[in-house]
């Protein structure tokens, strides 16, 4: 990282809006995205076109007021593929219409996710619903009762609640099964 801010520098780049997007690229990608894209990659190889380096060496030479708000991506959709402009996009689970800009899409998302408009994200409870029998055995496990770190009733409360119906916890329930998983994985591999 220190690397390219000193180039960025040297090459003359003071412009903030330069200087953000190359942070951005430098740290934000590896450390947001990075993870995930090696995860897939370990499933089935494959390609982020966002992340490729040609490509963002041609977006850092556009000028800023292209790049912001992304100007730029709605301006090629506009003129190679106007039809995909019919369709809403998708943030927070809340659709808003395609035409907004940045700032307007912002707000109409907040205020439908204050309204109660936002689509519930399922995908947290179905994965939990489909490893139940597993969660519940890392639950009572002598390992996991034994790790000092936890407050075992309350997560004993948590998974089971769920499990109970208590739907509202899936993301709790989701980042403790991921957190016990990691944690033995480290004691496996250490």
């Amino acid at each position: 990282f220190a690397a390219a801010w000193a180039e960025t520098l040297a090459a003359g780049c003071a412009d903030p809006d330069d200087l953000a997007d190359v942070l951005s690229v430098q740290g934000r990608f590896p450390n947001s995205a990075g993870y995930e894209q090696a995860r897939l990659d370990g499933l089935l190889p494959n390609w982020m076109p966002f992340a490729q380096p040609s490509f963002l060496r041609q977006m850092l030479r556009l000028p800023p007021s292209e790049r912001r708000g992304g100007r730029w991506f709605r301006a090629r959709i506009r003129r190679d593929a106007p039809r995909l402009a019919r369709y809403p996009l998708v943030k927070g689970g809340v659709a808003h219409p395609y035409a907004l800009p940045t700032a307007a899409a912002t707000a109409w998302v907040r205020a439908m996710r204050r309204a109660g408009r936002a689509a519930p994200d399922t995908l947290p409870a179905t994965f939990l619903d489909a490893v139940r029998e597993p969660a519940l055995d890392l639950l009572s496990s002598a390992e996991t009762v034994a790790f000092g770190a936890y407050d075992g009733p309350r997560v004993r409360r948590l998974v089971e609640g769920f499990y109970a119906g208590r739907r509202e916890r899936a993301a709790e329930v989701d980042w403790w099964l991921s957190f016990e998983l990691w944690r033995r994985s480290l004691r496996r591999s250490g």
